[in-house]
């Protein structure tokens, strides 16, 4: 009996100098922490959790559907780039005089855009106004590629002429009284600085967008998107403020609502609402 007593003594003895070794080493792993990298990595860790608060709320209650264009919207011109470019029409346009001029005129700023062909490069470009009485026209534009715009953005982000400054976090880069923002994976806003400031504004949610869900929308969509061009307003006098009048007056003054969808193809189809 006393020989199995003083073996568990002496293992006991042993495992409790082993505990306290380990003690040891471990005091002097925590005293060679360097204090200061253990409070930047608590910072880190409570930086990306305050983020997540504020970030998360945004995502799920953000409205699952919006309208890029702003509230103030009177008419909007689509130009369906993909179908343009396979119109039959267009292609012999494209050998005249005339259309040195009128297709520029078409697609307004968007063909100041680096690196991006039109129609080659883009799936659409949509350029919406405000037509009211009392106010000049405001013209806002959006270019949507076929593909990401990475490669465009990364070459005016390079190109020293132009200076970049933020709306709440979104970049936006200014050349004189030319302006490009980067609004979606493949969509650009160009335009004059304000237009382009308002869009950004309303695609992140600060200003009131072009209800989605409304008339005017509604209408506008019912428009085939298919076809080469398709024209809204629901001020059609005020087309003519905006446009070169291409509608007779009698037409715009007595219309409340004008929608009209044209198809380059040969013979020329129209739709109209």
């Amino acid at each position: 009996m006393r020989r199995i007593y003083c073996m568990t003594s002496c293992v006991t003895a042993n495992q409790f100098n082993v505990i306290n070794d380990h003690r040891e080493q471990l005091s002097v792993l925590s005293a060679q922490i360097d204090k200061q990298e253990l409070r930047k990595f608590y910072f880190v860790i409570a930086s990306i959790l305050v983020l997540l608060a504020i970030v998360l709320p945004l995502v799920f209650h953000s409205p699952p559907k919006r309208e890029w264009l702003p509230r103030e919207t009177d008419a909007i011109l689509s130009l369906n780039a993909e179908r343009f470019d396979r119109d039959d029409l267009p292609k012999k346009w494209r050998n005249e005089d005339f259309w040195l001029q009128t297709w520029p005129g078409l697609i307004g700023a968007a063909s100041q855009i680096p690196r991006l062909r039109i129609p080659g490069d883009a799936a659409r470009v949509t350029r919406a106004l405000t037509t009211a009485e009392n106010s000049p026209p405001r013209e806002f534009l959006l270019v949507e590629a076929r593909d990401n715009v990475s490669t465009v953005v990364r070459t005016i982000a390079e190109d020293k002429q132009f200076e970049r400054r933020t709306i709440s976090g979104l970049p936006v880069w200014q050349q004189s009284d030319f302006s490009i923002a980067r609004v979606g994976p493949k969509t650009l806003a160009v335009g004059m600085p304000d237009g382009v400031d308002e869009l950004v504004r309303v695609r992140l949610g600060l200003e009131a967008d072009l209800q989605i869900t409304g008339e005017f929308f509604d209408r506008y969509q019912a428009l085939d998107p298919e076809t080469t061009s398709r024209l809204i307003s629901r001020d059609p006098p005020g087309l003519a403020r905006a446009f070169h009048p291409i509608f007779p007056r009698e037409l715009l003054d007595s219309a409340q609502l004008l929608g009209l969808g044209v198809s380059l193809q040969t013979p020329v189809k129209r739709a109209s609402c």
